[in-house]
């Protein structure tokens, strides 16, 4: 029979190779869109009232990753839009991201699956989709919290 690690190893590769659900692929892809429009009005002019719709006042973006003490961490630079020169940078591991997740996904109504998906081997390529796919979490973060917070603005 087999043993114990090799049934965990064989669930875990099913798992992985599982589709992820239409409601995760949703919720990739609108991670995705807020990357695209971030990334189209770091390029282009755009009005105040553009800013606010893309989010609001705060940029965030995860521009590297390092290797420390056997993990990996992820740099978070944060700015706010009207003085981006004034940025604060952060370093945090992929669990941080979980916790993070875990603590705001309901008030903010994000999904409680957690958007960016779990690696067994965490190669250079892995990390590097993994800083896009952060990034583009955070920003979707930041705009849900401007909805909620324009929302109790007007109750």
């Amino acid at each position: 029979p087999p043993s114990m690690q090799s049934e965990l190893s064989m669930s875990n590769l099913s798992d992985a190779l599982a589709p992820p659900p239409e409601t995760l692929v949703r919720y990739q892809e609108e991670i995705e869109a807020h990357n695209a429009l971030d990334a189209v009005m770091e390029v282009t002019e755009h009005s105040p009232k553009a800013a606010r719709q893309a989010g609001g006042k705060i940029l965030v973006s995860v521009p590297s990753w390092s290797d420390a003490k056997g993990h990996t961490e992820y740099l978070i630079s944060t700015s706010l839009r009207a003085r981006p020169a004034a940025c604060v940078s952060t370093a945090h591991r992929f669990s941080d991201f979980l916790r993070l997740h875990e603590e705001i996904h309901s008030s903010l109504g994000l999904l409680q699956e957690f958007p960016v998906p779990k690696a067994l081997f965490v190669t250079d390529g892995v990390k590097k989709h993994r800083m896009r796919a952060l990034q583009g979490y955070l920003r979707h973060a930041l705009a849900a919290a401007a909805r909620v917070h324009a929302r109790d603005d007007t109750a």
